[in-house]
């Protein structure tokens, strides 16, 4: 009986993430309300809620992966780092990037433009997505300061400021990633490995 209500339950999840990604695609965020979305499933508001707490939340599980994934694969990275730490730091921030690739660039734009048009209104949205952000700046901080005792780094290295500094980096090649229409991926991935390398220039002892 109990593998039962777990398939029906799982099958209720996935009807409700294909639905509503096709909703997403067709009307994009803004216009898309948890009301279509369960109307369209032939389930309940509160049926809906009983498997995503928001429609941020359902979006980055249906767009982008999700908060524990990247932070179990960035782990894998700051467990068993290698002794480059350039490239280190790149693979941490590519997992992150690798994640916007389900997303075209003018979903991801609505969802930055519905954000800060109205941000009192928008703040748990904003908190549900800036939680990668922030994750991102820890997983690179530890990172920093594993080489940092590892004395790969200058004595007078801060690793919280090198890790905002490198963020820096992903959040702003981001955002032109967005907004330069011949931009790509492949283009970012290459930017911020570059910088990152320019960045930690007269960091190594």
């Amino acid at each position: 009986m109990t593998n039962l209500r777990e398939r029906k339950k799982q099958k209720t999840r996935e009807k409700i993430i294909n639905t509503a990604r096709e909703i997403f695609l067709s009307r994009g965020y803004q216009k898309t309300t948890i009301t279509q979305i369960a109307r369209k499933t032939n389930t309940g508001i509160g049926t809906f809620y009983n498997y995503f707490s928001s429609k941020s939340e359902l979006f980055l599980n249906i767009f982008y992966t999700h908060p524990q994934e990247l932070e179990t694969r960035g782990n894998k990275i700051l467990y068993n780092p290698g002794e480059n730490v350039i490239e280190s730091i790149t693979d941490l921030c590519l997992i992150y990037i690798n994640g916007m690739s389900n997303v075209n660039k003018e979903l991801w734009k609505e969802i930055i433009e519905v954000f800060f048009s109205n941000i009192d209104s928008h703040q748990q949205t904003m908190s549900e997505f800036t939680e990668l952000d922030f994750q991102l700046i820890k997983q690179v901080q530890y990172l920093l300061g594993h080489y940092q005792e590892k004395k790969l780094l200058v004595d007078n290295f801060n690793p919280r400021d090198g890790a905002e500094c490198i963020y820096s980096i992903f959040a702003a090649q981001l955002i032109l990633y967005l907004y330069e229409k011949e931009n790509s991926l492949e283009l970012v991935k290459d930017k911020v490995e570059r910088q990152v390398r320019l960045f930690f220039a007269d960091k190594f002892l």
